[in-house]
């Protein structure tokens, strides 16, 4: 009783938590998207979001996600699905093989499995359905399997109201464990795409660790831009040799699109698609600056800046 009256006080001193928590749990899905939406976007950016004129970068995502409705997206957002894009667009070279994919967790045989691989849901977003397995033999199936089969209760949907991840079939997909040649899990290469064009690339290193996010212009000259929620390192690390194809890949599957973020790996020159996100934090990015969010809404053209 007592942690049920403690949860109590914190969620009514946190509005903010409340909103987000009743959200996410699809209590609030009688507001309508633009109400809900401009509530959730004050909670999380401190600032009010005008829809008539975006200018940030955030603003902008949201507007985005109410009147950029294109029903391809929802092939985008499935991690699943968008295998047959990439394949279409670029080719399978660059998809992470698959071992194997099941509808239910009740399909799972792990003793058909290699010894390292990872897991993750097709409906899933923000690496919170990833289970990375360094040894089949370490882990817990049974905790894994309970875990694998609450993510088909997962509607991402509902806290951000990203419309395109709504009735996406729950999958469970099952692919090969990208490491270096040292076992450490390769860094992400995620290029932010304005109306087509990679104009800054995030550099993740160590997503499971020390984490750590430096931002690089595409000719790999470091950005100043920060994020309030993850730690910036001081190291400036080595450009990647085949970059350029990186960025003509980022700019081939963000063709026709206002905005995408495109993550890839490259791991000693082979290149892997990992996702392609059209919403980043769900448009609620922290930066350490409000004028590095409107640097970024100035370089995302929507209709709606011509009216």
């Amino acid at each position: 009783m007592s942690k049920i009256i403690a949860a109590h006080k914190l969620l009514m001193n946190n509005p903010k938590k409340i909103f987000i928590t009743l959200g996410r749990n699809g209590l609030l899905g009688f507001i309508p998207d633009k109400i809900y939406l401009k509530i959730a976007f004050k909670l999380e950016t401190g600032y009010n979001i005008n829809f008539k004129h975006p200018r940030t970068y955030n603003e902008k995502l949201n507007w985005l996600k109410l009147y950029d409705r294109k029903e391809e997206y929802k092939n985008y957002a499935d991690k699943y699905l968008v295998r047959n894009v990439v394949k279409d667009r670029i080719g399978e070279t660059y998809l992470i093989p698959l071992i194997d994919v099941f509808d239910s967790y009740k399909e799972i045989n792990f003793d058909n499995l290699p010894n390292r691989f990872v897991i993750k849901s097709s409906n899933g977003s923000g690496g919170t359905t990833n289970i990375i397995c360094r040894n089949k033999n370490e882990i817990n199936i049974k905790d894994t399997l309970k875990i694998i089969r609450s993510w088909s209760k997962i509607k991402t949907y509902k806290g951000g109201r990203e419309w395109c991840y709504k009735g996406i079939k729950h999958r469970i997909i099952v692919e090969k464990l990208l490491e270096n040649d040292n076992g450490v899990i390769p860094d992400d290469y995620k290029f932010m795409c304005f109306n087509g064009e990679p104009k800054l690339i995030q550099h993740h290193h160590d997503r499971y660790g020390n984490h750590t996010l430096n931002y690089y212009y595409p000719d790999w000259t470091p950005s100043n831009l920060k994020r309030v929620d993850v730690k910036k390192s001081d190291q400036i690390v080595e450009k990647p040799k085949n970059l350029s194809k990186m960025i003509q890949i980022a700019r081939e599957l963000s063709k026709n699109m206002y905005f995408a973020r495109i993550d890839l790996y490259n791991i000693n020159g082979k290149i892997y698609f990992g996702e392609i996100t059209m919403y980043p934090t769900s448009g609620f990015s922290s930066f350490d600056s409000y004028e590095d969010d409107l640097i970024l809404g100035s370089w995302l053209k929507l209709p709606c800046d011509t009216k």
